[in-house]
């Protein structure tokens, strides 16, 4: 079977590794594993918010980060050498686009539930805003 890890989160080691010996065991049992990284695809992220960023920090202020999530992906490879893939060379602007208008509608209509793809994506959003603010429920 063919298994993907989604990975945007390399530098918060607390995840990566648990998730990393799990790749390793699910490879050593005959599945093919690959790992999708983020490839400094979003502008906020859990890292970003676990070392104290806000949303609206400057993007010289997150490189460190950024640079120490690309080397945790490097050292996940050369460990593990697992098929390595970031999320940025597959997003096209025409992608930026069409998440900024999801996202302008979603916040006007003010609504959980949006959706694109037929995937509720409106409290699939709440993730983050959720664990920033400790919340156990919407």
């Amino acid at each position: 079977m063919k298994i993907l890890f989604f990975t945007p989160h390399v530098a918060l080691w607390e995840h990566t590794v648990p998730e990393a010996y799990l790749a390793k065991g699910l490879s050593e049992l005959g599945h093919d594993v690959e790992y999708m990284t983020c490839g400094r695809a979003q502008s906020y992220c859990a890292p970003m918010s676990a070392h104290g960023h806000k949303p609206s920090c400057s993007a010289d202020s997150i490189r460190p980060i950024c640079d120490a999530c690309e080397a945790g992906v490097k050292s996940l490879h050369s460990s593990y050498g697992f098929p390595t893939f970031n999320l940025a060379q597959y997003i096209t602007s025409a992608d930026r686009a069409a998440c900024e208008v999801l996202a302008k509608q979603a916040y006007e209509q003010k609504t959980l539930y949006t959706q694109s793809h037929g995937i509720e994506v409106g409290r699939l959003t709440l993730y983050e805003f959720t664990l920033a603010h400790k919340k156990m429920s919407t």
